[in-house]
């Protein structure tokens, strides 16, 4: 049931995404080389008129107009998303955090493929729970290098220049807040005396292999990013002044965005969420084993996000607002929110926990489950906007 409903919901995402791009932009783009170059002919039919008729300087003048008016007419038409060519890839505000940001997401993305994959061809048991967590360790401390690469390349792109700083961020930033907040919660487990505290020598060892390798990992990464690759380029030169963003809709700012957006992809992965929590906190196993079912929705997730992303960036464009870069990450992950939100409900609704350390370490755990889960997804839904404006900016002459 929950594969039958997410291929429901992507397919009919796919079919909207498709439309999109075989109909609207094409013809978008078609209309405004035929509207532009229709301008430029009756300009250039206005002159010819103009050297054969220079007697009737009545009729001439009137043509004239008329021409003129035409070609304005014609360059008024291009509106839309057309007309940001000279802003759509001018530098984002705070874009030094953000390209941290997504460098920490294919970190992280690399290790649930990876997870996933392994443990649906069987080779890990996720019954192992020592193997299994210590294997998704040991892939999120090697997917370092591609951190430090992702990073270095969007830092540079947006015109970075101190890619150490940004490698140490990069290092830093999301695996430090990560491991601040395990270890408060491991303080208070200690402090009840409970079995399940995490030892200290192996809290040593997660800030050994965190600074001895990961660290020299992403610093391996961001150096070959910024120095030996190139920056991204881009298919339109930005402007210098940047163009003035009209009125836009109630729906269509910062939160809400995300918020609507993510109903969508949310809606993919719920009723394999409630097979995910009843495994993990209800069932006496404390195992999941449905991975083939997992990969398969995992899959049709991160089709659904990028598609919605896709959508969501196309029409903020039409109304002529190039601020995206932010906005498409925050649209990808948006689905954290409305996970966050399903959390606290199940939690009231199905579990029946009492203590306070207990509900802390719920709620605690569940935040950075969709801190991952939200920075992952914001990544996917960057990287498919990124292409996809490089896509259609790069398919139309700005003149």
């Amino acid at each position: 049931m929950a594969i039958v409903n997410s291929l429901i919901i992507c397919g009919l995402l796919t079919g909207i995404v498709t439309m999109i791009l075989a109909r609207t932009v094409r013809a978008d783009i078609r209309g405004k080389e035929g509207l532009v170059e229709k301008g430029r002919r009756q300009k250039k039919l206005g002159v010819v008129v103009k050297e054969k008729a220079a007697g009737l300087l009545e009729q001439e003048g009137e043509f004239g107009e008329e021409s003129d008016d035409d070609e304005a007419e014609a360059l008024e038409d291009v509106a839309g998303w057309k007309l940001l060519h000279g802003d759509v890839f001018r530098t984002p505000e705070h874009g030094r955090l953000l390209a941290p940001l997504v460098g920490s997401g294919m970190q992280l993305l690399f290790m649930a493929v990876g997870l996933v994959l392994l443990s649906a061809l069987g080779v890990l048991n996720p019954s192992r729970r020592g193997g299994f967590i210590s294997f998704g360790v040991g892939l999120f401390v090697f997917a370092g290098l591609f951190s430090g690469y992702f990073s270095a390349r969007v830092y540079k792109t947006f015109g970075g220049g101190d890619w150490q700083r940004n490698m140490a961020v990069t290092a830093v930033l999301f695996p430090g807040m990560l491991f601040a907040i395990g270890f408060v919660l491991n303080l208070f487990v200690w402090g009840q005396a409970s079995s399940t505290a995490i030892p200290f020598g192996t809290l040593v060892a997660i800030i050994a292999l965190w600074l001895g390798i990961q660290v020299p990992l992403v610093f391996a990464g961001a150096w070959y990013g910024f120095i030996k690759a190139s920056s991204w380029e881009h298919p339109t030169k930005t402007s210098s002044i940047p163009r003035q963003i009209p009125p836009q809709a109630w729906y269509a700012k910062g939160v809400r965005t995300a918020l609507l957006a993510g109903l969508i992809p949310f809606a993919v992965i719920f009723i394999e969420l409630l097979f995910v929590f009843q495994s993990v906190w209800q069932d006496k196993s404390g195992y999941y084993y449905l991975f083939g079912f997992l990969a398969v929705v995992s899959t049709i997730l991160i089709v659904t996000t990028a598609e919605v992303t896709v959508v969501t960036i196309y029409m903020q464009l039409c109304s002529e607002n190039y601020h995206w870069w932010w906005n498409s990450f925050f649209v990808g992950g948006g689905s954290a929110l409305w996970v966050f939100v399903y959390c606290v409900w199940y939690y009231f609704a199905k579990l029946h926990i009492t203590g306070f350390l207990s509900s802390l370490l719920f709620f605690s755990y569940s935040f950075m489950a969709c801190c991952v889960y939200g920075l992952l997804m914001g990544t996917v839904g960057f990287l498919a906007a990124y292409a996809f404006v490089r896509r259609i900016y790069g398919a139309i002459k700005a003149d």
